[in-house]
């Protein structure tokens, strides 16, 4: 009930009086950022309970704060991986993403790791296919952060993000070189 944007969910659901999500994410340090109830209960399934719902790209300010409150020490966005269409609206929104929270938090806290499939839910129909390990190997998926920043920036300017998101993009461009 209310607008999806007042909603940090799961981490705000009890369940037999505990804040189960939430503890999971204080426990693990980490949290991971998805666009779906569908994907957070794929990730639920297979033991990843530190995860938090967008509901369609791009974060609101009230997850944001919400992030601030939980003081992860690293935070995972997992949008959509829409490789297979034209556009990969689930890399650009988590590009996105990454530069607006990098104006809260170190960029060295972020990542960007997409599901090998198109998201966590067909990751999870994998796994009755016989990919019993797809959701470690994509957990232990290393990403090297320079990289990474490039392609952000790459994104950023093509997609013509705001003036300021490709200036903070060009400022940690500069900061990892």
């Amino acid at each position: 009930m209310g607008k999806r944007a007042d909603w940090v969910y799961p981490a705000n659901l009890k369940r037999n009086n505990v804040y189960e999500v939430k503890e999971e994410i204080e426990k693990r340090r980490s949290v991971i950022i998805v666009e779906s109830v569908g994907d957070s209960m794929a990730l639920f399934e297979h033991g990843y309970k530190n995860n938090v719902v967008t509901f369609g790209l791009g974060i609101s300010s009230k997850l944001s704060s919400a992030l601030v409150a939980l003081d992860p020490d690293k935070i995972i966005i997992a949008s959509n991986n829409d490789s297979n269409g034209e556009t990969n609206h689930g890399l650009i929104s988590a590009c996105k993403t990454f530069l607006q929270l990098s104006s809260i938090f170190d960029y060295s806290k972020l990542q960007i790791k997409l599901p090998l499939k198109n998201d966590f839910f067909d990751m999870h129909l994998a796994t009755f296919e016989g990919e019993d390990n797809i959701f470690d190997e994509w957990n232990s998926k290393t990403i090297n952060m320079e990289a990474q920043i490039k392609k952000i920036h790459e994104i950023a300017v093509a997609n013509k993000f705001p003036d300021s998101l490709i200036k903070r993009a060009e400022k940690i461009l500069n900061d990892t070189a």
